[in-house]
C-alpha cells in the first residue's frame, strides 16, 4: 500500500509459481508476495 504523489513502475508477485517450490515439493512460505517499484517525485 501507499498513498502519495508516486507512479508505479512495476509490481510482481512472488512465491506463486510451481518452480518457486523446495526441491521436496514445499511452499517456501504460506503466502505470495508483492514486490513494487515506485517512481518517486522529484
Amino acid at each position: 500500500l501507499f498513498r502519495g504523489d508516486f507512479k508505479v513502475e512495476k509490481v510482481d508477485v512472488v512465491g506463486e509459481e510451481q518452480e518457486d517450490r523446495t526441491p521436496t515439493a514445499l511452499w517456501p512460505s504460506d503466502h505470495a508476495g508483492v514486490v513494487a517499484s515506485l517512481i518517486l517525485p522529484s
